[in-house]
């Protein structure tokens, strides 16, 4: 009943048993995708399914860690239970901060790939190469920031070797799309 009901841009992932039920709409089955034939669109299929539990088990730990930080540290037996100090973040707001955090290194260098390009029609064009550049270059933390600020250390850097397929499907989403084109021309490279 639950998995006729999804929305068509839902991934299902069971960590308990590492299944994973693609959404229709990244899953290598629509229309526009058909013409990838074969064995290699199904070699596709299951390399995005295995990046996708990856990604899963790993948020699902850096979660679990922010949630309840005792239990994920296994060279302690049993940790005497300790009073949350007043005015330290609650375990949600620590989780709300880490998933601002991996939103925000998702859309971390955007900006850089889009231009602005001025013509009768003002045209958004996005450089997709550089994009991946930048995040494999952050992943192998060593990108140089323009301002020279510090790294975040709760960076959560996806790997271009490890995650290529869903940091493609991330750039062919509406979100990103949308997310380009709210942005102003001055936050953009003008040509």
């Amino acid at each position: 009943q639950l998995l006729s009901n999804l929305p068509r841009d839902v991934t299902l992932v069971d960590l308990d048993v590492g299944r994973v039920i693609l959404a229709p709409s990244i899953s290598y089955n629509d229309d526009a995708q058909q013409r990838q034939q074969g064995e290699d669109r199904d070699a596709t299929v299951r390399a995005l399914r295995s990046q996708v539990l990856y990604l899963a088990q790993s948020l699902g730990s850096v979660f679990g860690n922010q949630l309840t930080p005792r239990t994920w540290k296994s060279d302690v037996i049993a940790p005497a239970p300790t009073l949350q100090a007043s005015g330290s973040p609650t375990p949600f707001e620590r989780l709300k901060t880490t998933c601002r955090s991996f939103l925000e290194e998702l859309l971390d260098g955007a900006n850089a790939c889009a231009y602005w390009m001025e013509a009768e029609d003002p045209v958004v064009m996005f450089d997709e190469d550089r994009f991946f550049q930048i995040k494999n270059l952050r992943a192998q933390n060593r990108h140089s920031p323009l301002l020279f600020l510090p790294p975040r250390p709760d960076a959560l850097m996806l790997a271009l070797d490890e995650f290529d397929l869903i940091l493609e499907c991330f750039l062919r989403g509406q979100g990103l799309s949308t997310y380009i084109s709210s942005q102003s021309k001055e936050e953009m490279a003008f040509c």
